[in-house]
């Protein structure tokens, strides 16, 4: 499959299906899909291509096997580069676009095209994670320059509650793989990527976690102060500091076994939505499945609840929450009543009641640039955008309102580098990235006729993606997770002559 597209100078649009074997990584056709890594069931490492891989203890239990691998172990965990082209003759490939697809064309036959993307890197993991979020890092904002490093906490859903895990990942040497595809000879070396031959290179601590994980967040101002909502009712905060530090600097000995330093025990039931105040250092709020909410502050022995009692509004789960960016003590929830509501701590009131879906609300996201819009997906296939003046001024309608995805909207971010720029997931299957700021004039070609205007990018080829982020300090490079594994990637909307 080829991609079409434009940029944003352009306006070109890239389109892409990856549909790929689950044991080899690769497209049913052979083609090249990136870079892996995989981390499998009991973790047994092989290294068979002599690419770089950090093995690290990170407790009692640790992720990987010590002692060699043997070759056919089906256990064993590699780290493939991607493979070469065939020499097999191909006819005129076109994009594929969910939904739009002719009906001669059939899922096996897909293939992915590199020149979708500047970059991309693929990574499984022993048990699926519902939820991460991106751990702040001190190598700089703005990065431009591959190849790229990033650090990740992600909570696991393991088949046996014993065995979930806090993964601390770094995934280094984040290579450019734009036109890994094609014939080298053919194509001028990226004078932006030192070493684009090596692999992508991982290393990973863990802790033992209660329960699986049904969200993670990170500490803005201090990444290495996690909290995770768990599925056994709880909120736990880690000090993961010694685990970040072992993830650059190998320690002398095996890491010691960690506690939470605070389990919140104020709800009665599990719950999804936990934030970090970006304002008030600590300060965390929590919503469960019973539609209660409850803030928290560090105090000298901990955590206490500061609101002593649960706030309560809506008639079903809250299922999301966010701080306003700009103010200490306004915050939004969503919730399975198809409602967003603003609350303001000094009052302990609702301020304002957004009827937002016909649906469950799901994920919620607050503009930090533009803190008067507010976006939010739900169980309807929507993702609506709210304009926080108009609401206020009574308008009970979106300022606008997109219903291209298939399923219901898992995750939903706005970028922290663009203010009219979003990220979706759906249980469709896709990442989709829009621009809300572009129109009808800016597109042109026929392609651009049968889709969305503010449409820039579709990712695809994971299986039940749950949550998706930007990485803040590294402009237009994304994370999802899905049931299949992680994929990091850069999306190419801005593609070179000839492309």
């Amino acid at each position: 499959m080829s991609d079409e597209g434009r940029s944003k100078g352009g306006r070109k649009r890239k389109a892409q299906e990856d549909v790929m074997d689950d044991d080899t990584g690769v497209s049913p056709s052979g083609k090249a899909r990136g870079k892996q890594i995989e981390m499998e069931n009991e973790m047994n490492y092989e290294d068979p291509f002599e690419d770089e891989y950090d093995d690290e203890e990170g407790d009692e239990d640790a992720m990987m096997a010590e002692g060699d691998a043997d070759d056919d172990d089906e256990n064993a965990m590699d780290v493939t580069p991607a493979l070469e082209d065939d020499d097999e003759e191909t006819g005129p490939m076109k994009a594929f676009i969910p939904g739009m697809e002719d009906e001669d064309v059939q899922m096996g036959e897909l293939e992915y095209d590199s020149t979708a993307y500047d970059m991309i890197h693929f990574m499984k993991v022993e048990w699926p994670c519902l939820s991460f979020d991106v751990i702040a890092d001190a190598l700089g904002n703005n990065r431009q320059r591959f190849p790229h490093t990033a650090y990740v906490v992600a909570g696991t859903q393991a088949d046996v509650g014993a065995q979930n895990r806090l993964y601390l990942l770094k995934m280094s040497q984040l290579h450019k793989t734009r036109n890994d595809d094609v014939d080298s000879d053919d194509e001028d070396a990226d004078e932006d990527d030192d070493g684009d031959d090596e692999d992508a290179a991982l290393t990973f601590r863990q802790i033992k976690h209660p329960g699986g994980t049904n969200r993670v967040r990170s500490l803005p101002s201090q990444a290495h102060v996690v909290a995770t909502w768990s599925d056994n009712g709880k909120v736990y905060i880690w000090n993961t500091l010694q685990h970040i530090h072992a993830l650059d600097v190998p320690p002398a000995a095996k890491l010691k076994s960690v506690a939470p330093i605070e389990t919140l025990s104020g709800h009665r039931t599990e719950g999804y939505a936990v934030s970090w105040n970006a304002n008030v250092e600590g300060r965390l709020g929590t919503a469960d499945c019973n539609g209660d909410i409850l803030v928290w502050l560090p105090a000298e022995a901990g955590w206490k609840c500061e609101t002593q009692s649960p706030l309560r509004a809506h008639q079903g789960s809250v299922e999301d929450l966010h701080w306003n960016p700009a103010e200490t003590d306004v915050f939004a929830t969503c919730s399975v009543d198809g409602t967003i509501k603003l609350w303001d701590l000094r009052q302990r009131a609702v301020g304002l009641n957004i009827k937002a879906h016909s649906s469950d609300v799901n994920v919620m996201s607050w503009n930090r640039a533009a803190n008067h819009l507010i976006v939010s997906g739900g169980d309807d296939n929507v993702f609506n955008v709210w304009d926080l003046r108009l609401v206020a001024q009574g308008q009970t309608t979106p300022a606008r309102s997109f219903n291209w995805h298939k399923g219901p909207i898992t995750s939903i971010e706005w970028n922290p580098n663009d203010e009219s720029s979003i990220i979706v997931s759906s249980e469709d299957n896709t990442v989709t990235l829009w621009d809300i700021a572009l129109t009808n004039e800016d597109t042109g070609d026929a392609l651009d006729e049968k889709l969305p205007p503010e449409l820039l990018f579709i990712h695809q080829g994971q299986d039940q993606i749950k949550e998706v982020h930007w990485h803040p300090q590294i402009p237009d490079v994304l994370i999802s997770t899905a049931a299949d594994g992680f994929n990091v990637f850069k999306p190419n909307i801005t593609p070179q002559e000839g492309e």
